[in-house]
């Protein structure tokens, strides 16, 4: 039972930071399907740091910059030249697996190589860290005035203009945020695996949104969706207790996303601001 306790909150601990992730931004009024291509930048930078510099710290730094740097071009496309959301995330999805896909394959000693590390202390920091993190995002948007505010752009942007703040500035900011979380659930993945695989992400992109609308956009709830997901697919490895087949444990957290996506599954109230298409000049 133990085991089968913490293998849960391995499976849960990278679509919980991704799911943080989409909630930073889609609390500001853009929506972010991109999550699973950061989370494969994230997991390539991850491999190409911890192999250079034989630390699975820089790593995890270097993974949290990759995530940054396909967030930076999906706010570029976004907030500042106008670019639907929704487009400009399949675009960054599309665009991360065909760049990892070349990088490792023209990088002649990473395919063989496996990551050095060195402890499982970056891996066990950052389960941890998944729920200090979900107090204190429920505290900053429930109780400081910066997430009141924050909350309130994803509400209404033209209504928080009209008030005086920019919905420009939240946005980068909540796009930012997600490429930086899911950068780090992309390291989490390739530094729990001790290498970097093609199209390791395995849409754990998806399914962290799908947890993030089945939670109501609340950090909080989000950790139990995500634990209820990573024991699923915890499930689906200990298959010998259990007189149901494998594959259907394995598929179990795809079909719920499925649902989601097709609004079969639970009522939910997403920021008023994510259907809003309007000049946020």
């Amino acid at each position: 039972m133990i085991a089968m306790v913490l293998a849960a909150v391995r499976m849960a601990t990278p679509l919980y930071l991704a799911g943080l992730g989409g909630l930073f931004s889609e609390r500001s009024g853009k929506a972010n399907i991109a999550l699973e291509g950061m989370m494969l930048s994230g997991a390539f930078a991850c491999a190409v740091g911890t192999s250079h510099f034989h630390s699975p710290w820089i790593g995890l730094l270097a993974g949290g910059l990759g995530g940054l740097v396909l967030a930076g071009v999906h706010l570029a496309a976004t907030v500042c030249f106008g670019v639907n959301a929704l487009l400009s995330g399949v675009v960054m999805n599309l665009l991360a697996a065909a760049a990892t896909d070349f990088l490792f394959l023209s990088a002649a000693d990473l395919p063989a190589a496996r990551l050095s590390l060195s402890s499982t202390s970056p891996i066990r920091s950052l389960s941890l860290s998944c729920l200090v993190l979900a107090g204190l995002s429920h505290l900053f948007f429930r109780k400081t005035v910066l997430g009141l505010r924050w909350r309130a752009v994803g509400q209404s942007p033209s209504g928080a203009r009209a008030l005086g703040l920019s919905p420009r500035v939240y946005q980068s900011l909540g796009i930012l945020a997600s490429g930086l979380l899911a950068g780090l659930a992309g390291s989490f993945l390739a530094l729990q695996a001790g290498q970097f695989v093609r199209g390791m992400s395995a849409g754990r992109g998806f399914v962290a949104l799908a947890a993030l609308i089945l939670s109501n956009w609340r950090p909080l709830r989000l950790v139990a969706v995500c634990l209820i997901l990573g024991g699923l697919s915890a499930l689906s490895m200990r298959v010998d207790f259990l007189s149901l087949p494998s594959q259907l444990l394995e598929a179990a957290p795809y079909l719920i996303t499925l649902l989601v996506m097709a609004g079969l599954a639970l009522k939910s109230e997403p920021p008023s601001g994510l259907s809003e298409e309007e000049d946020l000049v």
